[in-house]
């Protein structure tokens, strides 16, 4: 197998990430503790990170015609939104497992963008749930996300979201 990154330097940053070796150990490592130590566990995380995000972000809720018009109450125990976010926190997942198949994960995040546009979410609705995402994640984590953890993940988000933006535009364009 290759290096991860095409330099072959663990503290170079990836030519398709910008993501050094130990940033994305830094990310996979926080991870794995949103994981654990059940799947309920991490389904349940997943319900909270879209509370806070509806919370702070009331007018996104609308985007979802499955939750629009739920109280915060209703969407604790809706099964909907159980089951939405369930799939989120799986792709989340399934990038951090891919931050060392660049090409791989590109085109998750593709994907990503693609299944979004046509819902009318926008580049600047994944940019929120980026800065929501890193604010739940380190109150999570607590003192287990450091500094450079945090800063890894910012880092991520960047490329995460540059892709997903492409990927909208394009699928913008297509439609015209």
């Amino acid at each position: 197998m290759g290096d991860p990154n095409a330099n072959g330097s663990t503290d170079a940053p990836c030519e398709t990430t910008g993501l050094t070796q130990k940033q994305k150990d830094a990310i996979l490592t926080s991870w794995n503790l949103v994981r654990q130590p059940d799947a309920k566990t991490f389904k349940q995380h997943g319900v909270d990170f879209f509370l806070k995000f509806f919370a702070e972000n009331p007018s996104y809720q609308d985007l979802f015609s499955k939750l629009k018009g739920m109280s915060a109450e209703e969407l604790k125990d809706s099964p909907k939104l159980k089951a939405h976010a369930t799939i989120v926190m799986y792709n989340i997942s399934t990038i951090v497992d891919n931050l060392n198949d660049p090409e791989t994960l590109v085109e998750l995040l593709k994907k990503v963008g693609h299944d979004h546009q046509p819902r009318h979410v926008t580049p600047a609705h994944f940019e929120t749930l980026a800065t929501v995402f890193l604010e739940f994640i380190g109150e999570k984590l607590g003192s287990h996300l450091d500094a450079f953890a945090k800063e890894s993940w910012s880092s991520a988000f960047k490329v995460i979201n540059a892709v997903v933006k492409q990927s909208i535009e394009a699928r913008v364009q297509e439609s015209a």
